[in-house]
């Protein structure tokens, strides 16, 4: 959702990522299999709680104010794994405390 200069390379395959996903979530819908995609942010994980670095500059983006942890991802994860999901398929979900908002 982002297109930072020099960047080209990875935006564009998440670009085409999103767009695979998408189909492939049309393909497979007939046979009640979800497809669904988790787009964390900058997330604290084991490595930054080891080695914190400055943050704040990210941070400042952030609507919710902070980064989010790995048991944000873990839960959207399961989430959408569970049956509360089961009838939602083709699905950018950003979990990154709204510094990522897609346009409908």
């Amino acid at each position: 959702m982002q297109c930072n200069p020099n960047q080209s390379a990875y935006i564009s395959g998440k670009g085409g990522q999103d767009r695979v996903l998408r189909v492939l979530a049309s393909e497979v819908g007939e046979y009640g299999i979800t497809v669904n995609q988790v787009a964390p942010g900058w997330m604290i994980s084991d490595r930054f709680r080891e080695n914190p670095i400055d943050d704040s500059g990210y941070v400042k983006n952030v609507p919710l104010g902070h980064r989010g942890e790995d048991q944000d991802i873990a839960n959207a994860v399961a989430f959408l794994a569970s049956d509360l999901a089961s009838f939602i398929t083709g699905v950018f979900l950003p979990v990154a405390g709204g510094n990522v908002m897609p346009r409908i």
